[in-house]
């Protein structure tokens, strides 16, 4: 059992991230075109995602408006489809699970965070997260996610994100200018505007017609809008309740000029 870690009130995600030993057994979960760990330092890391190395390299061409720098892994270890349940199959185990900005876009984080503690090799296995904090980004004017809404997906079962999800995100996101956060300028709250009836029915009817059930699954839309204390409060009362595994036993706050935060989650059962 590793000793419990310690974090400042506040850190770098290169400074976190150095708290995983570089030779764990470690799984760093949606990686995309940057991986945070990489196999020249964490030589017995593996990759989760939704998408093969294959086709990220096709995204990234295809969508690129410019050059992009990327470092795509060679092979995405364990590929996930979200709309099955179990979303992967896989036997290996892992000491050490990694992920950023990346549990904010699952429309059931209770399954998801159930799903990843069947990867843990035992009661030790820890779950480093990355989070962006609402306050400092273009989800600043989202109200922040309850435990009851996240209960209500996972009753749901749900695999696809809303018709609330969309409309959020279209309709209430203001700038991405982190220095201007910071500094309290959020931009005009779009919640005082009069609702865009005609942008509201789009919305609507691109999900009702959606052409491309896998755009729609991999949307890139947050289910979920956290603050530190607001995701410590959400992950440990679901984890109470009986609901998911992990409980949050360290969180900091963002660094001046930065839009995340950083936790670790440790499991309070071991799941297999």
């Amino acid at each position: 059992m590793p000793n419990p870690i310690i974090l400042p009130e506040t850190l770098s995600k290169d400074e976190f991230i150095k708290f995983i030993p570089k030779a764990a057994r470690t799984l760093e979960i949606g990686p995309y075109n940057r991986p945070s760990l990489l196999k020249s330092e964490y030589p017995n890391v593996m990759y989760m995602d939704c998408f093969t190395s294959e086709q990220i390299r096709e995204n990234i061409n295809k969508y690129a408006t410019e050059t992009v720098t990327t470092e795509i892994p060679e092979v995405i270890d364990i590929v996930v489809d979200p709309s099955q349940r179990p979303s992967f199959s896989t036997n290996i185990k892992f000491d050490y699970l990694y992920s950023a900005h990346n549990i904010e876009h699952y429309p059931d984080l209770i399954n998801h965070l159930n799903e990843m503690a069947t990867l843990s090799a035992a009661i030790h296995t820890q779950f480093f997260v990355t989070v962006p904090d609402k306050r400092f980004c273009y989800d600043h004017f989202q109200n922040e996610s309850d435990f009851t809404e996240m209960i209500d997906a996972y009753l749901e079962k749900r695999n696809t994100h809303t018709f609330a999800s969309y409309f959020r995100h279209i309709m209430y996101s203001t700038h991405n200018n982190i220095y201007e956060h910071w500094h309290g300028m959020h931009g005009t709250n779009p919640r005082s505007l009069p609702i865009n009836l005609n942008v509201a029915t789009d919305i609507r009817h691109k999900i009702d017609n959606a052409s491309n059930e896998k755009d729609r699954k991999f949307a890139d839309i947050h289910a979920w809008y956290f603050t530190p204390k607001s995701f410590e409060y959400n992950i440990n009362i679901t984890n109470a309740l009986g609901l998911q595994p992990w409980r949050v036993e360290a969180v900091t706050n963002p660094e001046p000029l930065s839009p995340e935060f950083h936790a670790i989650l440790s499991l309070t059962r071991y799941a297999n």
